[in-house]
C-alpha cells in the first residue's frame, strides 16, 4: 500500500510547471516499433524497451523540445491505432486536501490529484491509471481520503499525441511485413528456401502496409488535431552491400540483395503513403505536414556485413546472435518475434545518436 498526502498547491503548482515548460520547447511524441523504441540502444526503461537513446531523444536534445515515449518494441501497426491492455498495479491509500468540495464529487475529484501525483506509479505515455475503490471513501470539507485498487490501461500508441503535440516521429510496418522472420531465415538459420518465402511474403504485404499507414497518418493527425508535423521514419538497410548467398542442396539464393530490396520496396511504400497525406492537405487547403525521413543514407557504410567471420568493427547494428536457442534445427519459425532478437540487427547506441542528430537536422531544415 502507498501512503500519500498531496496538498491542492502542490497540484497548481506541477500544472503551472509542467505548462511553463511545454510552451517554451517543441513537444515530440515518439510512436513505433523497436527501430522506434530504442532496441541495442541500453538503459531501457521497461519491457517496451524503450531507451533513452532512441532516436526521438537524440532529436529532442538537437531540438530543445521533450519527448512523450509511447513506442514499444515488437508493435505492429495495430498497436498504434486499437490495442488496448490492462494490467494490476497494486493498490493504494491516499489523501487529499480539496477546498470547498461538492456533495457527489468526492472520489472524481480524488482521482484528479491520485493522477498528478501517481499514487500507483509512473503512468507510461499513452496509457491511463484506473481505480476502483477496495475500502471506504471519506470525505469532509477539507479532505478526500480513499483505498483503490489500481489498473494501468495502455491505450494505442496514438492516444499519446494531442492537439498541443508539435512533432510526430514513427517507424511502424517492419513487424507486420515479417522482420523477425526475415532476419532468423536469412540471417540467423541461413535457409535459402526460408529465406526467400520470408521476403516475398514481405513484399507482397507492402501494398497492405501502405493502406493501413494511410489510415494512421490520418488518425495520428485527427488526434494532434492538424497542429503536429508527422515524421514517417524509414528503416535503415541492416546489410552492407556485399556479395551474400545462401546455397544448399542446389539452390543460389542472392539473400543479400534481396533483403536490400526489400528496405527499398518499404521505403517506397513510406514515402509515397506521406505524399498521398500532403496531397490531400493541398486539395483541402491545409499546409504540407507529413514527412519522410530516409534512415538508408545515415547508415551507408555502416551496415552488417552478413559473410560468415567477417569483420563487424565497421557496423552501427549488433550482428551477434545472443539467443543460442535460435541456432537449434526444431525452431519453429512461425513461432519467431523482435522479442527473441533483442537487440541482434539493431543499430547501437552510436547509430542511434547518427540517425537521431541527422532527424534533427531534417526537421530544422524542413522549418
Amino acid at each position: 500500500m502507498r501512503g500519500v498526502l498531496a496538498t491542492l498547491l502542490a497540484g497548481f503548482l506541477l500544472a503551472s510547471s509542467t505548462g511553463a515548460v511545454a510552451a517554451e520547447e517543441p513537444r515530440i511524441v515518439q510512436l513505433g516499433d523497436s527501430f522506434a523504441s530504442g532496441n541495442g540502444a541500453g538503459d531501457y526503461r521497461d519491457d517496451c524497451y524503450r531507451s533513452p537513446h532512441n532516436y526521438a531523444h537524440v532529436a529532442a536534445e538537437e531540438l530543445g523540445g521533450s519527448v512523450r515515449d509511447a513506442s514499444c518494441s515488437a508493435a505492429t501497426l495495430e498497436d498504434l491505432t486499437t490495442v488496448s491492455e490492462s494490467s494490476d498495479a497494486g493498490s493504494a491509500e491516499a489523501t487529499f486536501w480539496v477546498p470547498e468540495l461538492v456533495d457527489g464529487e468526492q472520489f472524481s475529484r480524488w482521482q484528479t490529484w491520485a493522477n498528478l501525483a501517481q499514487v500507483c506509479g509512473e503512468v507510461p505515455a499513452g496509457s491511463r491509471m484506473e481505480y476502483t475503490p477496495s475500502g471506504k471513501v471519506s470525505a469532509n470539507p477539507w479532505f478526500v481520503s480513499a483505498q483503490v485498487d489500481c489498473t494501468l490501461v495502455t491505450g494505442p500508441q496514438v492516444s499519446a499525441v494531442t492537439p498541443a503535440t508539435d512533432l510526430v516521429f514513427t517507424t511502424i510496418g517492419g513487424n507486420d511485413a515479417g522482420f523477425a522472420k526475415i532476419i532468423a531465415t536469412c540471417l540467423v538459420l541461413d535457409q535459402s528456401r526460408l529465406c526467400e518465402a520470408s521476403i516475398k511474403s514481405a513484399n507482397e504485404e507492402f501494398p497492405k502496409i501502405g493502406q493501413r499507414l494511410d489510415g494512421l497518418l490520418a488518425d495520428i493527425d485527427g488526434a494532434a488535431a492538424g497542429n503536429a508535423d508527422i515524421w514517417l521514419v524509414g528503416y535503415p538497410y541492416l546489410v552492407a552491400d556485399v556479395p551474400y548467398h545462401l546455397r544448399r542442396l542446389g539452390d543460389d539464393y542472392d539473400a543479400g540483395s534481396a533483403i536490400r530490396s526489400s528496405v527499398d520496396n518499404g521505403a517506397e511504400v513510406m514515402q509515397t503513403a506521406v505524399e498521398r497525406a500532403n496531397s490531400k492537405a493541398r486539395a483541402t487547403g491545409e499546409r504540407e505536414r507529413f514527412h519522410f525521413f530516409d534512415s538508408r543514407p545515415v547508415f551507408a557504410g555502416h551496415e552488417v556485413d552478413p559473410r560468415n567471420n567477417a569483420d563487424q568493427s565497421h557496423a552501427w547494428f549488433h550482428a551477434q546472435v545472443t539467443d543460442l536457442s535460435l541456432l537449434l534445427d526444431t525452431i519453429e519459425v512461425s513461432d519467431l518475434t523482435m522479442e527473441n532478437f533483442r537487440e541482434i540487427m539493431h543499430p547501437t547506441r552510436e547509430g542511434w545518436q547518427k540517425q537521431g542528430e541527422a532527424l534533427a537536422q531534417a526537421v530544422t531544415e524542413a522549418g
